[in-house]
């Protein structure tokens, strides 16, 4: 574009230059099937008393202030919402511009929407370079059948202002004028939506607040929603079941349709599931908890002996006493809790691990500094798996995965992968057993 100052190679330049470029540039840049035009800057780079390159007064905007909400917009910038807000929607019309019979003194082309109406872009030719001036007159032909015109100025996007005139005898200048066959401009619509809720609860009321321009029919898609459909403009849907769930509206008029989908847009939760199992270590002392909740947000253990609270998902947790324990978890999230209360007998979960200590698990040095050695026994040939978890739960390093030893006494040295230190778990399975191992790095 060009600039509304004349500075450096451009000699030329004022706000009246730069207005009436924008309005004309559109034309060419129409009929050569050009998709989007943009500006050399949304707003200028520096004042205009400031200014020393033609580049920095180009934005549709003058230079933003500290405070960019009190933005000013250039004579540019009005002039090319005035475009968008005329022709948006409307395509170029070679056939129909080529029966305008447009004289050398006057430019222009048509563009038609979709009911097949007419809209003129036109002025008049300048002839002195570097001077905005031209006066002409156009008379529309005959042959085209249309006696009215509505005129709508470079303003228009500010005054709003619509003027009935004769197709003949048109005055122009160098500023084009639009000129159309209906007095009512149709643009095309857009679909656009908020609600008044995102994320909650079942039973979720969600009320859509519809934020589209223009639009003569709405037909609204609920993922998951009751209805599943709607024609209304502002709907209410009910979801009462968990889940993140699409939402798409499709608006139309006359000049097209326009859709807007929004992909799990609605996230309803639902009130926790709250479920565990547990697995005892060699000695009995060790419980493994595995946490099966759904839709939690967060937990909390009650061990049933006396110690603190945990978080942790799934932890380890190591009673001083084989005895009856009740053991509860509590599953929360923003839609409520769950609870469950298991009762756990120590006494009987060791009933085998006589057939456990055969294995003899040990664990040197312990503590360690970088690596250990692990050692232990075989009654008879068995798959192995060895793990080292971190003492949340946490698989830190496959060591063995169902690798068959034979009979007798294996010893092995395990390199620690990770850099941290403090307790770790040791858990060996055998075909016939499962035993756990704390051991601690220094």
């Amino acid at each position: 574009n060009l600039p509304r100052k004349p500075l450096g190679n451009l000699a030329f330049g004022s706000d009246e230059v730069q207005k009436n470029f924008i309005l004309k540039s559109y034309v060419p840049a129409a009929a050569n099937g050009l998709l989007t035009m943009n500006v050399k800057n949304i707003s200028e780079d520096m004042d205009y008393a400031d200014a020393t390159d033609a580049s920095q007064v180009m934005g549709l905007y003058q230079k933003l202030p500290s405070r960019p909400l009190n933005r000013t917009l250039n004579i540019q910038g009005f002039a090319f919402k005035t475009i968008s807000d005329i022709l948006f929607g409307q395509t170029y019309d070679a056939a129909r511009t080529k029966a305008l019979n447009l004289k050398p003194t006057t430019r222009g082309a048509a563009f038609k929407n979709a009911n097949g109406k007419y809209t003129y872009v036109l002025w008049g030719a300048t002839n002195v370079d570097m001077l905005e001036y031209a006066k002409d007159t156009f008379n529309m032909p005959n042959a085209l059948n249309v006696n009215t015109l509505y005129k709508r100025e470079w303003t228009f996007s500010q005054d709003k202002k619509v003027t009935s005139i004769s197709s003949k005898n048109i005055y122009l200048d160098a500023t084009p004028i639009f000129l159309s066959e209906e007095a009512t401009i149709i643009k095309p619509p857009v679909a656009a939506f908020g609600s008044n809720f995102k994320k909650a609860c079942p039973t979720l009321n969600v009320k859509f607040d519809n934020k589209s321009t223009d639009a003569a029919t709405y037909k609204w898609t609920f993922q998951g929603g009751t209805p599943t459909t709607s024609t209304e403009a502002t709907p209410s849907v009910m979801y009462t079941k968990g889940g993140k769930f699409d939402v798409r509206l499709e608006v139309t008029n006359a000049q097209g349709k326009h859709v807007n989908s929004k992909v799990q847009y609605v996230d309803v939760d639902v009130v926790p599931k709250v479920n565990f199992t547990y697995t005892p270590d060699s000695g009995g002392f060790v419980l493994r908890f595995k946490n099966t909740t759904s839709n939690s947000f967060s937990m909390i253990w009650d061990f049933g002996d006396g110690s603190n609270f945990d978080q942790t998902f799934e932890p380890f947790h190591r009673y001083a006493v084989k005895k009856v324990y009740t053991v509860r978890l509590i599953a929360v999230n923003d839609c409520g809790r769950d609870t469950i209360t298991k009762i756990i007998d120590l006494r009987t979960l060791a009933t085998k691990e006589e057939d456990l200590q055969r294995l003899n698990l040990q664990c040197f040095p312990n503590p360690f500094a970088q690596d250990f050695n692990v050692q232990f026994n075989l009654d008879a040939p068995s798959k192995l798996s060895l793990q080292l978890y971190d003492i949340q739960g946490k698989l830190l390093q496959n060591v063995l995965e169902n690798v068959r030893y034979t009979e007798g006494s294996h010893y092995f040295p395990i390199d620690v992968k990770t850099e941290a230190k403090g307790v770790f778990i040791l858990r060996l399975k055998t075909e016939t057993a499962v035993i756990y191992k704390q051991v601690v790095r220094m």
